[in-house]
């Protein structure tokens, strides 16, 4: 991925969350207001949904967004709406109850086990992958992996990847030696590009 695109998605993505954020900023400001005026609450309260269907809606409408969207605070519900194409091939429209790959929202939750992890003395950042995976020569370390500064390249440069047949019969072992394989796109630690493999490992 090159470093304009890549600036251009964190840019949309760092603005849908700054979006986000705002429709989070004016809901904890309801609870402030709650214990001074009831009236401005339930007022301010009815208006945040429609905040957020104008957000997403314009998100929606660029066609940079197409999902289903929930928000809540504790247990109850404030917004939940589907918007867009879940199957282009068949039409089918997404609902709120349609089932999606998670994808690359692991990675946030893989990062932060990590970091648990290092919190709680059993890892270390600087500690090189080959500590775990014998087969890797290099000098990458698990910061490496987690900031996406490895070297290690896409995963649609291994051979057979996109064959049904190759993630059937490939184990992870066996995976994890092919990524040991690939060439690095550049020395860890000098460059940035994103790496689902580093994720995997």
């Amino acid at each position: 991925m090159s470093k304009n695109l890549w600036n251009k998605m964190t840019s949309k993505v760092l603005r849908f969350n700054f979006y986000i954020l705002v429709v989070f900023s004016l809901f904890q400001g309801c609870e402030v207001k709650d214990q001074k005026s009831p009236e401005k609450v339930n007022k301010a309260q009815l208006e945040i949904p429609q905040v957020i269907s104008s957000l997403v809606e314009e998100y929606n409408d660029r066609n940079v967004f197409e999902g289903a969207v929930l928000v809540a605070q504790s247990d109850s519900i404030i917004f939940e709406k589907a918007y867009g194409l879940s199957n282009r091939q068949s039409n089918e429209y997404f609902t709120v109850d349609t089932v999606m790959p998670v994808a690359s929202l692991t990675k946030p939750i893989t990062s932060s086990l990590i970091l648990m992890l290092v919190e709680q003395g059993k890892l270390s950042l600087s500690q090189s992958v080959s500590d775990f995976f014998p087969e890797f020569e290099n000098d990458i370390t698990i910061h490496h992996l987690l900031s996406h500064t490895s070297g290690i390249p896409s995963h649609f440069l291994i051979e057979g990847w996109f064959s049904p047949e190759f993630h059937q019969n490939t184990s992870d072992d066996e995976f994890v030696t092919i990524i040991s394989s690939l060439p690095l796109r550049f020395t860890p630690g000098t460059d940035l590009e994103y790496s689902n493999l580093g994720y995997f490992l």
